[in-house]
């Protein structure tokens, strides 16, 4: 019983860990790649910091649906 239970934890774990890492990318890849595009914009554009700070609310909207997406999921 005792190697099970070992077994069953450490496997938890690891889905934990998983679980993390997914919502890490879930929020840093919108952020990052729409930061960097927004950036990019504003150098076309010679308008900083508004496709920035465009980008970096879009992301943050992006990043809140999918991560609302995810916690209902777990609730069910």
């Amino acid at each position: 019983m005792k190697v099970q239970f070992e077994q069953s934890k450490n496997k938890n774990e690891f889905n934990v860990f998983g679980m993390a890492l997914n919502l890490g990318w879930i929020i840093a890849g919108p952020l990052v790649a729409l930061a960097l595009l927004g950036r990019y914009l504003d150098r076309v554009y010679n308008s900083s910091p508004w496709f920035l700070i465009a980008g970096l609310i879009l992301a943050l909207t992006i990043s809140s649906v999918l991560v609302t997406r995810i916690v209902r999921r777990i609730m069910e």
